[in-house]
C-alpha cells in the first residue's frame, strides 16, 4: 500500500503550487498517484485573495503608518514568514527610501541566522539578489532599508522610541518578543499590528482580529486599551480549497483522509465538487482507527459504488423499426446499486449534453421538485430556490448556519439564513 502525507503550499495556479518568496511552489506533475493520501484542511472552505495583491497592500499600510511617525507590529511565525516580509521590505522601492529602521526579535533571529546560512536552498532569484548587489538578504545594518537583530532585552524599547517596523515571533501573539511589543503599541494611536497570516481561533492574536478602539484585552496578564489600528492580511502558506483539490486531484488516493483544519472547513473540503463520488473520504476523530480497503461507515451504497466500480462501460444501441434499444451489460444491472436507483421505476429522462447524451432517474418526487423550483423561481419572492445555499441538482441546503443544512428543502420555502443567488 502507498501513502502520501503532505502539508500543501498556497496554489492558486494549474501547473504549479504558487511560490512565496522564500519557497517554490511544489510541481504537481512530480506528485505520485497513491492509495492514501492525508492533508491539512486548514483553508478548505476558503479562497485566497492574490499574493501579490495582499504583500502590497500590507507594504502600502506599514509605510503608511511609519511616515506619519508611528510603529507596526508584525507578528510573525519564525519559520518562513518572517523572512518572507523581511525580503518584500527589502526589495521595496519605498522602503529603500525611507529612513526607517526594521528590527527583527525572537525566534526570527536564529532562524532568519539559519536561511543565510543555506542560500543555495533559496530561490534563484534571491541568490541573485545577493550575488549581484552583494548585500545580505535579510538582516543588514550597513544598506537602506536597515534591518537590526534584538539581541538583549533590554534593547527593545529603543526599537520603539521612533518610527519602525518590527517583526517578531510568535505570529499567533501566543508568547515571545511580540507580546511584549503588542502591551506597549495597542494603547499608542499612531501604532498598527499587522496580523499576515492564519491564527488558532483560541490564540490572542485571533481575539485582537476582533477588537474596536477602546475595547481592553488582557495579554501576558496586563490588562491593555486598545487604540491602535489592527489589520490582517493573507499571506497564508496553506492552500486553499483550489489548491488543496488540485493535488487531490493529481494524486487521486483511494483514501482521502482530512485533517487540521476546523469542522466547517473539514466538511466543506470535503463537499467540494465529486471527491465524495471518487474517493474513501474520512474526517477522523482523535484516537479513531482507518483501516485500507475499508469503507467509512457513513458512506452510502450509491457512493460506494461510484468509487468502486466503473464510471465508464460501453453500451450496445439496438435498432428497430420502431426506435432504438440501449442494452446495459448485466454485469451492470445485477450488481451496480446505481442501476437500482436510475431505474427505478422504469422511468428515465434523457438529456443532450454536447454531442453526449445523459440519461438521469425521473421520480415522481424529482418530477414534483422541478415543477416546485420552476413555480418558486417565477414567483417573485424571496425563498430557498433563489438563495445562494440552495443545490438545484439535489434541492438541498447546503447553508452550514441553516439548521436546514445537509437537507432537501421546499423551493419555495425560507429561513433567516438567506442570502439572494444575484
Amino acid at each position: 500500500m502507498r501513502a502520501l502525507l503532505i502539508e500543501i503550499s498556497t496554489s492558486n495556479q494549474k501547473v504549479r503550487t504558487a511560490s512565496s518568496r522564500t519557497t517554490v511552489g511544489l510541481k504537481l506533475a512530480d506528485l505520485p498517484s497513491t492509495d492514501v493520501l492525508i492533508t491539512e484542511s486548514t483553508y478548505g472552505a476558503d479562497a485566497h485573495p492574490a499574493r501579490k495583491t495582499q504583500e502590497a497592500a500590507l507594504l502600502s499600510a506599514i509605510a503608511s503608518v511609519v511616515e506619519a511617525g508611528g510603529n507596526v507590529l508584525l507578528p510573525a511565525f519564525a519559520l518562513g514568514r518572517a523572512q518572507e516580509i523581511l525580503l518584500a521590505l527589502r526589495t521595496s522601492a519605498i522602503f529603500q527610501k525611507l529612513d526607517i529602521p526594521i528590527y527583527v526579535d525572537g525566534l526570527v533571529r536564529a532562524v532568519t541566522d539559519t536561511f543565510r546560512d543555506n542560500l543555495e536552498l533559496l530561490p534563484l532569484s534571491v541568490q541573485k539578489m545577493v550575488n549581484n548587489s552583494a548585500t545580505e538578504p535579510f538582516i543588514d545594518e550597513q544598506t537602506k532599508p536597515f534591518v537590526k537583530a534584538i539581541a538583549r532585552q533590554q534593547e527593545r524599547p529603543l526599537a520603539m522610541a521612533q518610527p519602525s517596523v518590527i517583526i517578531a515571533s510568535s505570529g499567533m501573539l501566543n508568547g515571545g518578543a511580540s507580546v511584549y511589543y503588542a502591551k506597549t503599541l495597542l494603547e499608542r494611536n499612531n501604532a498598527a499590528i499587522f496580523i499576515s497570516g492564519y491564527c488558532d481561533e483560541e490564540s490572542p492574536g485571533r481575539l485582537l482580529q476582533n477588537l474596536k478602539t477602546g475595547d481592553v484585552v488582557e495579554l501576558d496578564g496586563q490588562k491593555v486599551t486598545v487604540r491602535a489600528q489592527i489589520k490582517r492580511f493573507n499571506l497564508s502558506a496553506h492552500a486553499d480549497k483550489l489548491g488543496l483539490t488540485q493535488v487531490i486531484a493529481k494524486v487521486n488516493p483511494k483514501h482521502l483522509i482530512l485533517v487540521h483544519g476546523s469542522l466547517d472547513a473539514l466538511h466543506e473540503l470535503a463537499r467540494t465538487g465529486d471527491l465524495r463520488d471518487k474517493h474513501y473520504v474520512h474526517i477522523p476523530e482523535v484516537g479513531e482507527k482507518i483501516e485500507y480497503g475499508v469503507v467509512p461507515e457513513h458512506l452510502r451504497g450509491n457512493q460506494q459504488a461510484r468509487i468502486e466500480a466503473p464510471q465508464e462501460f460501453d453500451v450496445e444501441v439496438v435498432s428497430e423499426t420502431e426506435g432504438a434499444w440501449i442494452r446495459i451489460p448485466e454485469s451492470i444491472v445485477e450488481s451496480d446499486p446505481r442501476w437500482q436507483i436510475l431505474a427505478g421505476n422504469g422511468l428515465l429522462r434523457a438529456k443532450w449534453d454536447g454531442v453526449a447524451l445523459r440519461l438521469f432517474a425521473a421520480t415522481e418526487r424529482s418530477l414534483m421538485m422541478e415543477q416546485a423550483l420552476l413555480s418558486a423561481s417565477a414567483s417573485g419572492i424571496d425563498c430557498c430556490a433563489k438563495c445562494q445555499f440552495f443545490e438545484q441538482n439535489t434541492s438541498c441546503c447546503r447553508c452550514l448556519d441553516s439548521p436546514l443544512e445537509g437537507r432537501i428543502v421546499d423551493p419555495s420555502g425560507y429561513c433567516l439564513e438567506y442570502v439572494n443567488l444575484s
